[in-house]
């Protein structure tokens, strides 16, 4: 999951974290700046079938917190897994976050940087170049920025 912020939050820090909505206590998710002012966590991967609520701290530079609760934020068992992104050469369409076969990232490379540790790239066939160049004088040097804990 991730989230934007703005204004003199952009400046802080962000933290993730969720609960089981029946009972529990806050579990704080590692939480990664993206850039952008863009902020990412992943769930874990083995929670059990129930509602689960989701909250979202920014804190400014000067200490002051906003924070952002979701209750219930999500159902386990009830939606598509938010760790595979897709990708189609031919994809069509106003929207691009790669989170389902109509919404599909156009270029690998896209997906790739939206990606953290325990996704998956999924890429559909075709061709794909590399869109990355390491000399940018010479476009036959692009590669493709890969990145650590990602299946693709």
């Amino acid at each position: 999951m991730q989230a934007a912020v703005q204004g003199d939050y952009a400046l802080g820090q962000v933290q993730f974290s969720w609960r089981h909505s029946a009972s529990g206590d806050w579990q704080v998710l590692p939480t990664i700046p993206a850039g952008n002012s863009v902020w990412r966590a992943t769930l874990p991967n083995s929670l059990a079938e129930a509602d689960y609520d989701l909250r979202i701290t920014a804190t400014d530079t000067s200490g002051n917190e906003l924070v952002f609760t979701c209750t219930p934020g999500w159902r386990v068992g009830s939606f598509v897994s938010v760790n595979v992104l897709r990708v189609k050469c031919a994809a069509s369409g106003p929207q691009h976050d790669g989170l389902s076969w109509d919404t599909e990232f156009q270029t690998v490379q896209a997906a790739l940087d939206a990606a953290i540790p325990g996704h998956e790239i999924w890429v559909a066939r075709g061709a794909y170049a590399p869109s990355l160049p390491t000399d940018p004088g010479n476009p036959r040097t692009a590669t493709f920025r890969l990145c650590s804990g990602i299946a693709l």
